[in-house]
C-alpha cells in the first residue's frame, strides 16, 4: 500500500486553537496532552480530577463555537453514543459546556492501541483470520446501532479502533458518530437533508452518494469496502478527484478480492457490497452470524499436536533382524501424514526407546552369539510389543484426520456446495458451516416510530424494528401510534427467510380527549342537549374539529367548554359553586 492510500491520522499539522495543557475542561478535566484533530474539534488525553481516570476528550474547535447547525452536530454526537452500550463501541462518560468559553465537548473512554488506518500504514494487510474477527466486531457493533435507530454513515478503517488486550487480535472499537443519522426520534434530530451527502467516498454506499434516505445497508457496503481494504491494501476504488470515485462505487463492478481469501469470505464481501441495498444483508446481525461462522470454521484446533517426537527405530540393531534376515530394511522408518486443519502436519516416525537401542547389550554374550529359543522369544514378545505401539499411532494419526476433516468453504450465504457424487462411505456428511437456518424479520411503519404489541399484549419494540430468527413465525402483531388507528398485522416467516414487513398507518378520524371536572361527578352534554356522559370521561372528538359541551351538576354552576381535535387534547376543570 503506497502512502497515498492511507496517511496515519494523528499528525500534528493542525496546531491553530488547540488549548494548551494543563487546561481544566469543564470544571473538572485537566488536558495532558494532544491526540488528534478532526473536522469538528480536538481531541485531547485528559485526566478526570474527581476519580484520577485517564479519558478522551473532544472539544469543539473555537471557530465553530457561533455556528448554531455545528454545534447541533456535536450534540447529536453526544446523544447518539449515549444511546449505545456495545462492548465494540466507544462509550461516552460526560457531555457538556466548558465554562470559560462555553465551548462544547465530550468526555469518552481513554483506548490504548491503534486504529486500523495505523495499522495498515505501519504493517500492511491483515491475515484472512484476522479480518474476520475484526469485521465480526465492527458488524456486531452496528448491530446494536441499528436496532436503536443509528446508521453510522462514517465507517472506515479511521473510525475502527483496535484495543491491545493481549488477544491475537484486540478488542474493536467503532468511533466517530459525529455524522450519525438518528432514524428514530423526534423531527429535530434529523439535521441532514435528503439530497445532502455526507461521509467518505471511498467508503461510501451507491445510495448514499445520491443523496436519498439511508438505512443500516449504507454501513453495510461500507464494511464490506473495509473488508476489502484489510485483505488487498488498498480501497476499492481510486480515481483524481472524489466525484470519481462515488461514481466507480455506483457504476464499475466490485473488484475481486487477492486469490489468497477464501471463497466463502469472497461471498460475504460480495453480498455486503451490491449495489441495490436489496440484495445486501438485511441487517448487520446477519452479515456479523456470516463472519463469526467464518472464523470458527477457519481458526486452528487447539491442542493439534504440531510436531511429533521423532524416533527412529533401527531394527537392525536387533539379533536376526539386520539387512540379511530379509524381514524388513535397516533402519526402518515409518512416517504418517495427516491432513489436518491449517495445514498442520503429524509425521510420527518410530524409533526404540533407549533401553532398546542396543539389544545385544541385554542379552548375555553366551546368547548372543548362540541366540536359543529362550532369546528369541524374549525378541518375538519385543516385535509384538513394537507393532503394537505402531498400531497405536495408525489408529490416532486416523482419528486426527476424520475429525479434523476439512469442512467445504461456503460458496454463499444461505447455498450449501455441492458435494459431487461418489462412492457411498461411512463419513458424515460435510455440513457448510455458514450455511444457517437464521432468518430474520425487519417492521418498518409508515411514518415510524409504531409501538409494536405482540398477541399475548407484551411490548417489542417501537419501529423501525428488525429481529434474527431462529425458527419459523407466524404472530399476530398490533401496531400503535398516537393520532394514528391501530393496526393488526400477521406476519409469516419462513425458516430462514430475510423478511422485510412495512405497515402504513391511517391517521384516525376522530382522537379520544380526557374531560376531568372538579369535582367530578358532573353530567355532559353537547350543544344540541345530546348527552355525553359523566365526569370523568374520554370523549371522542373529530380531528381537527371542534366539540362543545356543557358540564352541569347541581350545587354548581354550568360550565361551557370547548375540545378541539388533535394530540394531547386533555381538559380538566374546576366548576363554581352556586352561591
Amino acid at each position: 500500500m503506497s502512502e497515498a492510500d492511507f496517511r496515519p491520522p494523528r499528525d500534528m499539522k493542525d496546531a491553530a486553537g488547540r488549548v494548551p495543557d494543563g487546561t481544566i475542561i469543564g470544571g473538572k478535566y485537566e488536558i495532558l496532552g494532544y491526540v488528534a484533530a478532526g473536522g469538528m474539534g480536538f481531541i485531547y488525553q485528559s485526566r478526570d480530577l474527581t476519580t484520577n481516570q485517564v479519558v478522551a476528550v473532544k472539544l469543539m474547535r473555537e471557530q465553530l463555537r457561533r455556528d448554531q447547525l455545528a454545534e447541533k452536530r456535536f450534540i447529536r454526537e453526544a446523544q447518539t453514543v449515549s444511546r449505545l452500550d456495545h462492548p465494540n463501541t466507544i462509550k461516552l462518560l460526560d457531555f457538556g459546556a466548558n465554562e470559560a468559553d462555553g465551548l462544547l465537548y465530550i468526555a469518552m473512554e481513554w483506548l490504548e492501541g491503534m486504529d486500523l488506518a495505523e495499522i495498515l500504514f505501519t504493517k500492511g494487510a491483515l491475515s484472512v483470520l484476522e479480518t474476520g474477527k475484526v469485521a465480526t466486531q465492527v458488524a456486531q457493533a452496528l448491530a446494536e446501532a441499528h436496532l436503536k435507530g443509528i446508521v453510522h454513515r462514517d465507517l472506515k478503517p479511521e473510525n475502527i479502533f483496535i484495543v491491545d488486550d493481549g488477544s491475537d487480535v484486540g478488542v474493536v472499537k467503532v468511533l466517530d458518530f459525529g455524522i450519525a443519522k438518528i432514524v428514530i426520534g423526534p423531527a429535530e434530530t434529523q439535521i441532514t437533508r435528503i439530497g445532502m451527502v455526507c461521509g467518505t467516498p471511498e467508503f461510501m454506499a451507491p445510495e448514499q452518494a445520491r443523496g436519498e434516505e439511508l438505512d443500516g445497508r449504507a454501513d453495510i457496503y461500507a464494511l464490506g469496502c473495509v473488508i476489502y481494504t484489510i485483505l488487498a491494501n488498498q480501497v476499492p476504488f481510486t480515481s483524481d478527484n472524489p466525484v470519481g470515485i462515488v461514481m466507480k462505487h455506483q457504476l464499475e463492478p466490485f473488484p475481486e478480492l487477492p486469490p489468497h481469501v477464501p471463497d466463502s469470505l469472497k461471498a460475504i464481501v460480495a453480498k455486503a457490497t451490491q449495489k441495490d441495498k436489496k440484495d445486501r444483508y438485511k441487517s448487520a446481525q446477519l452479515m456479523a452470524d456470516a463472519l463469526e461462522s467464518f472464523v470458527r470454521t477457519h481458526t486452528p484446533i487447539k491442542g493439534v499436536i504440531e510436531e511429533a517426537t521423532v524416533v527412529d527405530l533401527r531394527i537392525s540393531d536387533l539379533p536376526g533382524m539386520g539387512e540379511d534376515a530379509g524381514l524388513l530394511p535397516s533402519p526402518s522408518r515409518i512416517e504418517l501424514n495427516s491432513g489436518i486443519e491449517s495445514n498442520v502436519a503429524v509425521t510420527a516416525r518410530m524409533a526404540a526407546p533407549k533401553h532398546v537401542a542396543s539389544a545385544t547389550s541385554m542379552i548375555p554374550q553366551t546368547q548372543a552369539s548362540k541366540p536359543g529359543r529362550t532369546s528369541r522369544s524374549k525378541l518375538y514378545l519385543l516385535i509384538a510389543a513394537i507393532a503394537a505401539v505402531i498400531s497405536l499411532i495408525l489408529l490416532l494419526v486416523l482419528g486426527l484426520e476424520l475429525l479434523n476433516k476439512p469442512k467445504l468453504e461456503a460458496k454463499d450465504e444461505t447455498t450449501a456446495e455441492t458435494v459431487p457424487a461418489g462412492p457411498t462411505t461411512d463419513e458424515p456428511e460435510v455440513v457448510d458451516p455458514i450455511v444457517t437456518d437464521l432468518g430474520s424479520l425487519s417492521i418498518e411503519t409508515v411514518p415510524a416510530g409504531a409501538t409494536i404489541i405482540d398477541a399475548n399484549g407484551l411490548v417489542l419494540g417501537t419501529t423501525p424494528y428488525e429481529v434474527t430468527l431462529d425458527e419459523a413465525l407466524d404472530e399476530v402483531y398490533t401496531f400503535t401510534l398516537e393520532g394514528y388507528q391501530p393496526v393488526k398485522r400477521v406476519i409469516q416467516v419462513a425458516p430462514g427467510e430475510m423478511k422485510l414487513e412495512t405497515v402504513a398507518l391511517v391517521r384516525k378520524d376522530t382522537v379520544s380527549c380526557l374531560f376531568e371536572t372538579v369535582p367530578p361527578g358532573a353530567t355532559l352534554s353537547g350543544e344540541e342537549g345530546n348527552e355525553l356522559g359523566v365526569s370523568p370521561v374520554e370523549l371522542e372528538v373529530p380531528l381537527r374539529s371542534e366539540l362543545k359541551l356543557i358540564a352541569t351538576m347541581e350545587g354548581y354552576k354550568p360550565l361551557r367548554a370547548k375540545l378541539i381535535g388533535r394530540d394531547n387534547c386533555s381538559m380538566k376543570v374546576s366548576l363554581r359553586a352556586e352561591e
